[in-house]
Parts: C-alpha cells; sequence; structure tokens
C-alpha cells in the first residue's frame, strides 16, 4: 500500500516537473523573442523631441516672425491633476525638511495625521496657482483677473488633451478596447483605465500597461504662460515653496513666437492660434514605435494645445513652417540616459519662408505715415484718417503693404478679444488687401485706354466742360470747376468730370463692366493671401435712363464699383505694361507669370500717360510734387462713400430721426432706459492717388487710399510722395532731376 501510494506520488511529482520544464522550454525557445521584445519595451523610455517653427523673413533675410526664447510658467502635470501619490511625497518631503518628520517617528498615527494635514495645505496651495497668476499677469496685461484665471484652467484642459492623446497613440494600435472612463478626470490611474479587472490581461493588455508606463508627458512640468514679464518671474521663484509644482523655466527655447516690426507687418505676417478642431482630428500626432520598424507613425501631426497659422504667411505657409517633431528612446538599462544612436528620429525644424517684402522700407513707410510731424495721415478736417498703401514692382512683388491702424501681433493673444470688437477702427482689417473703396478718378486713365481702344472717342476730340453734365440740371452729374473745351490729356491732368461721363456714357454698362474686369476688378489678383475682390458692375436689365446715369458714374469710379489698394496698383502696372498682366505675389519662391488677355496700343499708352504725367507736373497733384527730385505720373482721385459714425472715443453715434423698435411696435431701450436708435450713416469723401515711378520707366507703382480724407489731390497725394522717396532712400529708385 505504501509503495503504491509512493509511486503515485513520484508520478505526480514527476508529471509536475515535466510541465514545468516544458513550459521553461517553450518560454526559452518559442517564446524568447517574444518576452525580450516586452523586456526590451519595458527597459525603454520612448520620448518626444519638440520642433520649432521656420522664420519667416523679408528679401534681404530679416527676420519678419521667429521663435525665441523666453521666460514661462510651468506646471507639473501631477500637481495640476492633484495627483495623491505625488502630493503624498511632497508632504513628506516638506515634513523631513522642516524636522516633523523626524520628530513624529515614534509617534506613527501622528505622523501620518500630520502628513495629510500638509497633504491637505498643498492641495489649497495648488488650487490657488490659477488665481496667483492671474494677479501677477494683471497690471502687465490688458485683461481682468478673472479672465486671465480662466485662461489657466483652459490651459489645463488643453494640457490633460495633448497627454491623453499621447497615452492613446502610445497603446491603442496594440489595445483598442474603449475606456469607460474619463480621460481628464485626475482619479482615474493609468492601470484602471486599460482593461477589465474582472479578467486575466491578455498579451495585448500587458504590452499596453509596459508602453502607457513610458509617458514622459505624465510625469513633467507642461508650459502654462510663455513669455512672462521678469518681475513675474522673479516674483514665482521667490515664493517657489506657496506653489508646488510650479516652475519658471529660464529662456525656454522655441515657445514664442516674435515679430520684430510689430504692427508696422501684422496684417501680412498673421499670427497664430492653438489648433483648430478639424485640423487636428484630420491630421493627427502618430508616434512610431521605435522598437517596431513595421509602425512609421506621424511626427508631423498636430496634438492639442499646438500653435498653427491663424492669419497672413503664418497662416498660408503653415505646411512650410510647421517642422516636425522627433522621437528618441533611452535605454533604462544604462546609467547614461543617453538616446540609443539607431533608436532616433531627430526632429525636423520648419522651414524659413522667404517674402518679397522689404521689412525696413515697410517699418519707415508705416513710421513715416505714424509720425504727427509729418501729417499724412490728417485729412480735411485736420483728424488723424484711416489708410492703406501699396508698393508693387512692375514684376509683380509686393515690396510694402501698409494698413492703418494696425495692431500688436506680439500681444495679439491678449488683445484678441477687444480687437474683434472694435467696429469703428476694425484693426484686423487689412485695408490694402481687403479694404474695398469707390476707385474715384484713380480709374480715368484706364477708361480712357478702354476708350480709346474701343474708338469712341479720339485724343483730340474735345468735350466741353461747363461744370455739369446736364444743361437743364446744374445740381447733378458736376464737375470741379468749369473747364470749357477739353481734351483727353488735359481731361485726365484735370480731372474733368463731365469728359469721363461722357466716355462712360459712350461705352456703356456692358462695356465698362468687361473692361472693369479685363482691369482686374471684381475678382482675385492672384497674391497668394486671401484678399476682398470688391464688386463691378453687373450687365443687368435695365431702363435707359438708370443705364445712361450709372453709365455716367461708372465713367468716374463711382456708383456698383469697389476696389482694392492692391487692385488699383496692379491695374496700373497692367496698364504701364501694356496690357500684360502679371500677378502680384509676396512669397519670395512664387514663379512669376505672364498673361495678355489684351493689348494697348503704344500710340494709346503715349497718350494717357502723357495725360497721368501732366496730372503730377501741372494738374490735381502738382501741388505736393512742386519741385520733387524724382520723376513721378499717376492720377488723383476722390470718391464719395457711406461709413456708419461713430464719435472720437469710438462709440457709434445716434441717428435721432431713426429710432429703433420692437417686434410688437413698441420703442426699444438701451440698457439704461434710454430710447434705442439706429446708428448714424454719413456720407464723405474718400482720398486716392495711384502713381508710378520714373515717370519715363515705371519701376514701382504706388497706390494709396485715405477713408474720409478729403480731396485725393492733397491728402492721398502725400502719402505717395512718401513712398517715393523711401524707396530712393532705400536704393530702389535713383535719383532724377526733375527738368
Amino acid at each position: 500500500m505504501l509503495n503504491r501510494r509512493l509511486w503515485i506520488l513520484f508520478v505526480a511529482f514527476f508529471l509536475g516537473f515535466a510541465a514545468l520544464g516544458a513550459r521553461l522550454a517553450k518560454l526559452q525557445l518559442s517564446d524568447a523573442a517574444t518576452w525580450q521584445g516586452r523586456l526590451q519595451k519595458f527597459l525603454h523610455h520612448q520620448y518626444i523631441i519638440e520642433t520649432y517653427r521656420g522664420t519667416i523673413v523679408d528679401r534681404n533675410g530679416r527676420p519678419l516672425a521667429q521663435d525665441v526664447p523666453s521666460d514661462e510658467l510651468a506646471i507639473d502635470y501631477r500637481a495640476m491633476n492633484l495627483d495623491d501619490i505625488w502630493i503624498t511625497r511632497q508632504a513628506i518631503a516638506r515634513m523631513q525638511a522642516s524636522g516633523e518628520w523626524a520628530a513624529l517617528e515614534k509617534n506613527p498615527s501622528a505622523q501620518l495625521q500630520r502628513r495629510d494635514e500638509v497633504k491637505g495645505e498643498i492641495a489649497d496651495q495648488i488650487d490657488a496657482i490659477p488665481g496667483a497668476i492671474a494677479a501677477q499677469l494683471a497690471p502687465f496685461e490688458n485683461k481682468k483677473p478673472e479672465d486671465l484665471r480662466e485662461d489657466i484652467y483652459e490651459r489645463y484642459s488643453k494640457i490633460r488633451e495633448k497627454v491623453h492623446a499621447l497615452r492613446q497613440d502610445l497603446w491603442s494600435r496594440k489595445y483598442t478596447r474603449p475606456s469607460k472612463d474619463d480621460p481628464h478626470n485626475p482619479a482615474n490611474s493609468a492601470v484602471a483605465s486599460n482593461g477589465d479587472s474582472e479578467s486575466e490581461p491578455d498579451d495585448a493588455s500587458l504590452d499596453s500597461l509596459f508602453r502607457q508606463l513610458q509617458i514622459e508627458d505624465e510625469v513633467a512640468s507642461h508650459s502654462l504662460k510663455a513669455d512672462i514679464p521678469a518681475p513675474v518671474a522673479l516674483y514665482f521663484k521667490q515664493h517657489a515653496a506657496d506653489f508646488p509644482g510650479l516652475s519658471v523655466r529660464d529662456n525656454a527655447a522655441y515657445n514664442r513666437r516674435a515679430y520684430p516690426f510689430g504692427p508696422a507687418t501684422a496684417h501680412l505676417i498673421g499670427t497664430l492660434r492653438s489648433v483648430r478642431d478639424d485640423t487636428y482630428k484630420g491630421h493627427k500626432f502618430d508616434l512610431p514605435d521605435l522598437l517596431d520598424t513595421s509602425d512609421p507613425g506621424d511626427l508631423g501631426g498636430y496634438l492639442p494645445g499646438d500653435s498653427m497659422g491663424d492669419s497672413g504667411v503664418e497662416l498660408l505657409a503653415e505646411d512650410q513652417l510647421r517642422g516636425q517633431r522627433g522621437t528618441a528612446l533611452v535605454d533604462l538599462d544604462k546609467t547614461d540616459g543617453k538616446p540609443a544612436e539607431d533608436r532616433k528620429i531627430d526632429l525636423v525644424a520648419g522651414k524659413n519662408v522667404p517674402l518679397t517684402l522689404d521689412a525696413s522700407l515697410q517699418q519707415d513707410l508705416f513710421n513715416a505715415l505714424l509720425n504727427p510731424g509729418k501729417g499724412l495721415l490728417k485729412g480735411e478736417d485736420g483728424k488723424t484718417h484711416f489708410a492703406a498703401m501699396v508698393v508693387l514692382s512692375m514684376d509683380g512683388q509686393v515690396y510694402a503693404s501698409v494698413s492703418f491702424p494696425s495692431f500688436d501681433p506680439n500681444a495679439f493673444d491678449e488683445q484678441r478679444g477687444e480687437l474683434m470688437k472694435d467696429a469703428w477702427r476694425t484693426p484686423l482689417l487689412n485695408r490694402a488687401l481687403s479694404g474695398t473703396y469707390p476707385p474715384g478718378s484713380t480709374v480715368k486713365p484706364l477708361l480712357a485706354t478702354a476708350a480709346l481702344t474701343e474708338k469712341v472717342i479720339t485724343p483730340e476730340e474735345t468735350i466741353v466742360c461747363e461744370g455739369h453734365f446736364f444743361r437743364s440740371r446744374p445740381d447733378i452729374f458736376k464737375c470741379v470747376e468749369v473747364h470749357g473745351p477739353i481734351s483727353m490729356v488735359n481731361a485726365i491732368a484735370e480731372s474733368c468730370n463731365v469728359y469721363f461721363y461722357t466716355v462712360g456714357q459712350r461705352l456703356g454698362v456692358e462695356r465698362l463692366s468687361r473692361w472693369y474686369g479685363t482691369w482686374g476688378f471684381g475678382q482675385d489678383t492672384g497674391l497668394e493671401l486671401p484678399e476682398n475682390f470688391g464688386k463691378i458692375p453687373q450687365p443687368l436689365q435695365r431702363d435707359a435712363d438708370e443705364a445712361s446715369n450709372v453709365s455716367l458714374l461708372l465713367g468716374i469710379g463711382q456708383g456698383p464699383i469697389s476696389v482694392t489698394p492692391l487692385q488699383m496698383a496692379n491695374a496700373y502696372a497692367t496698364l504701364l505694361r501694356g496690357g500684360v498682366v502679371i500677378p502680384p505675389r509676396i512669397l519670395m519662391g512664387t514663379p512669376s507669370q505672364k498673361l495678355q488677355p489684351f493689348a494697348v496700343s503704344p500710340q494709346i499708352l503715349a497718350t494717357v500717360r502723357q495725360g497721368m504725367e501732366k496730372c503730377v507736373t501741372e494738374g490735381t497733384a502738382k501741388e505736393h510734387f512742386r519741385g520733387f527730385h524724382l520723376r513721378v505720373a499717376g492720377k488723383t482721385g476722390t470718391a464719395e462713400k457711406e461709413r456708419p459714425v461713430f464719435d472720437d472715443t469710438g462709440k457709434p453715434v445716434d441717428d435721432i430721426e431713426h429710432p429703433l423698435t420692437n417686434p410688437d411696435g413698441s420703442p426699444k431701450k438701451n440698457e439704461d432706459g434710454t430710447p434705442a436708435y439706429k446708428q448714424l450713416i454719413e456720407r464723405h469723401d474718400d482720398a486716392w492717388f495711384v502713381g508710378y515711378a520714373p515717370a519715363d520707366n515705371p519701376k514701382f507703382v504706388v497706390a494709396a487710399v485715405m477713408e474720409w480724407g478729403g480731396y485725393g489731390g492733397a491728402h492721398a497725394v502725400p502719402m505717395v510722395r512718401e513712398a517715393f522717396t523711401q524707396l530712393e532712400t532705400h536704393g530702389y529708385l535713383p535719383k532724377l532731376d526733375t527738368p
């Protein structure tokens, strides 16, 4: 009996050891590669190498937008999420530093009770961080402390979204079972979000756990506020103990976008904003697995909280400027902490984007406009007016483009809300590209070319100007003066309305519409940046009287037509090239294109140019070019336009003749109980001048408009004269003496 039992026990032991041996053999032989791979992943830490945005430079290589080092406030991810383990360690460290931990060592219960009290103190201090940052920043930023505090909480959310996205990217491809837990809840642990606690973890869940343990961003500090003022940085350095988890990172590279030329180039260069949801979802960051060569990932994608171009060249060249993150592995089995050379993907910095702009010319022009001593923005009422100017070379390059008022892109994040609400100044509007205005008499050289080409008039034919077009109605369709018999050259020089009423009438609405389109109005000029197309007349069915009146107005650049300063400069350049269209461009890499939808004969062009030269030497622009040492030609313009009226503080002016009513017909009231009125609308004159130089060999065209400035010859000409002076100063125009 005993021997039988011993044999049974022996067989049981033998079978057990055999099974164990088989299992060991399987692990050592067939499963060796699998477990070695898992061990390798567990012993390696993969981290991200941040990239930096490319620099936007002018034609001479001067930076217009670049990433620069700055001081920033950063918070530990665990502190931000009130991680209990992290706070416990901080509490113990604080007690050890003060001697409390050692003093209570013989009384564990009191020691733990005091530890929990210190944990509560630390949690309260962490909760106070957003308010403290807001209070310190408020004197330096144009925001209320409560708004700044909300900005910090919003940044908290962005950081959590980013870490969550990284966590998903690290393990979702291996373990795709969705978590039921809220990823933004700091109480959720890493392990809890990875599987079903009631079942045995499979290979995929184990692998995902190993990879999740490698997420550096869950134990790292994240930027809360970049480019903080020096006094704010000093305050938080001095009070570091009062704000656990918060740190000041000195000169953190590539965390601030700087715009050296500030408001002068703001509209063209543009600004940044947090990545839009549609962009993020369409191009997500995808971290490759460096231990798995079959996993390419996508290091060029976006993470929540990333910045992207919002306007201007920053948006236009987003793909070139963005760059690509890098990644590397650190072998935890080594002590040097250096990445394995064969387990690294270097970052790809964003590419530099060169523009056709001359930053110095742009800055000098902008400063000249703002110089009160020059008075270039003063209209006929003596007040400062809004204005725009474009400097275009004959080969289509934009050398300068000024829009006033402007804004400081370096402070855009703090001022965005107020800038967007400013209905009076509309500082975010690029008036040079998107401001639309009736062109007034600046169209007269263009219509003269059309009329001569269509043979509805000859250069020698004279039109009698009696100061108005209709003999029986001297109060409408008037001219600025009585010119008497006048031919084309003098009509351009003296800006005779009666002459061009006649030209408009002879061409008719249909041909006027076609020719305005030919000059590039009502459509995209081809510039790479967004622009407003304005409007041109449509050849609709009209009765004879209406069609006649519309054609008269279009003959002097009024009526159903509006253009941008860029379109005017482009149209004049097309005229001076004899009908050759070269789309304007601002990116240095954009190739020049030439089109010729129509041809202007040399004889016609010579006649029109003679009129524009005489405009400067003897006509409506002569006063401000008297004695000027450069030969300039061009055309003035004065155009009526309606606009809402604001007072000098930017408050809308009420039209007391038009009270507002509620849907039931009762008088509408303001919040203070006073009657509500429509905003007053008034009609005043915009001042225009489009000029080119040198007059005998054009190299540059400059178009300028001053909103409600008054007479173009008095208030737009000085701006263009300043532009030609600056072009000469910067070496783009030769010094030619006026005969």
